[in-house]
């Protein structure tokens, strides 16, 4: 099985490698810290799933699976939201109207 992996925050991105690698030890795994190689990589290889973070910049995770999906109707597309991503922005933004 060949897994693909993105996130553009990389200790979320170690952390679904790490999770990834523990539920499949025998997947081949490629991951991505810039969204924009992704497609790229799918022109000259094939793959059976992907783990996309929803919020990246420049291109987001939907736009991907979509784009994804269309060229393989067969992949299995997984969406990621990071929880602690936005409880740093609400806090950034708190801690901001508290100065």
């Amino acid at each position: 099985m060949r897994i693909i992996a993105a996130d553009d925050e990389q200790i979320a991105l170690e952390q679904l490698v790490k999770a990834i690698e523990k539920a499949a030890p025998e997947a081949e795994l490629v991951s991505f810290n810039d969204p924009s190689e992704i497609l790229e990589y799918a022109r000259e290889n094939t793959f059976d799933a992907a783990f996309l973070d929803i919020e990246m910049p420049g291109v987001d995770g939907i736009f991907i699976g979509n784009e994804l999906k269309r060229r393989n109707p067969e992949l299995s597309i997984n969406t990621i939201i990071e929880i602690d991503a936005e409880r740093r922005k609400i806090q950034a933004q708190v801690d901001s109207l508290r100065a």
